[in-house]
């Protein structure tokens, strides 16, 4: 019996040590955030002045308010894997709607990944839990014009909901982000929606 509770404590280690290791791009984006108020500064850099949205690069994404900017991937078609393109910065969701148009722009990214993986975008959409309603979310297209959409709500849901991707008989111009949830797992994903400005 003594044997088997060494064993399990063990196996409890070792666990919990692997786990830490496959997340550790996450864990060392949360202890950057926390202690030293250090935040991701991504490919290129662009003025923070408040709600600027003039000079993005084309097909970029910011937050101001988490220090978000990172490029927006468009692949050609959908695909059972987007490890790839998520590699690269968010990706749009095919089929959902282009920036500024009717419909439902969606585009995800990652929150953490496994620590192999060679990419500065592993952690880009790590600290979107803590966003705001009300949040000015800019997006501009393959043009440079960029667009504004405010956050109006968050929520969190199961991994194979799809009614996210809803484009909403294309009544409207609505944003849609999502990411891995809770952070350093897959369970679940949290969802940003948010509404085009005029």
């Amino acid at each position: 019996m003594k044997a088997y509770k060494k064993n399990l404590l063990l196996s409890l280690v070792i666990f919990i040590a692997g786990f830490f290791i496959l997340d550790f791009p996450y864990f060392y984006f949360q202890i950057n955030r926390v202690f030293i108020g250090h935040t991701y500064s991504y490919v290129f850099s662009v003025s923070t002045s408040a709600q600027q949205k003039e000079n993005l690069p084309a097909n970029t994404i910011k937050i101001l308010s988490l220090n978000i900017l990172a490029p927006i991937v468009y692949p050609p078609k959908l695909s059972d894997s987007y490890e790839n393109y998520l590699k690269q910065g968010t990706v749009h969701f095919p089929g959902s709607a282009l920036p500024g148009q009717y419909g439902n722009c969606f585009i995800f990214g990652h929150s953490s990944d496994l620590i192999w993986v060679n990419s500065g975008y592993k952690t880009v959409f790590a600290p979107l839990p803590g966003i705001a309603q009300g949040t000015s979310i800019f997006v501009s297209d393959a043009s440079g014009q960029t667009f504004e959409y405010v956050v109006t709500k968050t929520l969190i849901t199961g991994p194979n909901d799809v009614s996210v991707l809803d484009q909403q008989g294309n009544t409207k111009r609505l944003l849609t982000l999502q990411t891995s949830y809770p952070l350093g797992t897959a369970l679940e994903r949290f969802i940003v929606q948010a509404e085009l400005q005029n």
